[in-house]
């Protein structure tokens, strides 16, 4: 069987992949349309939420980037004062 030929069929809009493809983009663009219909009258709420958790994760993230600064400050010390005993 020489590398070119496909051993699926011939191409065409009844190949398989071409049906899992189809199939699949319906499955998504129905998925999303059903959720913003379901959710186009709460758009000011869900700002609101998402307003509110932007300003956690902002907290949080500076949080984590102070801990991480505070310990290797203290890291930096300890090798320093290690240095100079040595």
């Amino acid at each position: 069987m020489d590398l070119r030929e496909d051993p699926s069929g011939p191409p065409g809009l009844f190949n398989s992949d071409c049906f899992y493809n189809a199939t699949g983009a319906a499955t998504w663009v129905t998925a999303m349309a059903l959720t913003g219909y379901v959710f186009a009258n709460e758009v000011a709420t869900l700002l609101d939420y998402f307003e509110e958790a932007s300003w956690i994760l902002a907290g949080g993230l500076f949080g984590l980037a102070y801990w991480i600064w505070y310990r290797q400050k203290k890291n930096f010390k300890k090798r320093k004062e290690t240095k100079k005993a040595a």
